[in-house]
């Protein structure tokens, strides 16, 4: 019961992330109204995908110390 909570947890990260990325590559103009050029769109997406990993690297560690 306990791996499918985790499943599902990691099912509705990668949605989320898909979502949030295309978002970003899509919209025209960013939050503070300026246009989106490749570079900013790829910088952005790179903070999100740190964020990602971060929030990765927490949950394998919880994931761990659950599991001795």
């Amino acid at each position: 019961m306990k791996q499918n909570r985790w499943q599902i947890v990691n099912a509705v990260m990668v949605i989320i992330f898909a979502i949030l990325a295309l978002v970003i590559w899509f919209r025209k103009y960013d939050g503070s109204g300026a246009v989106n050029t490749i570079g900013v769109k790829l910088s952005s997406l790179a903070v999100l995908g740190i964020f990602l990993l971060l929030v990765l690297v927490v949950e394998l560690v919880v994931y761990w110390l659950t599991k001795k």
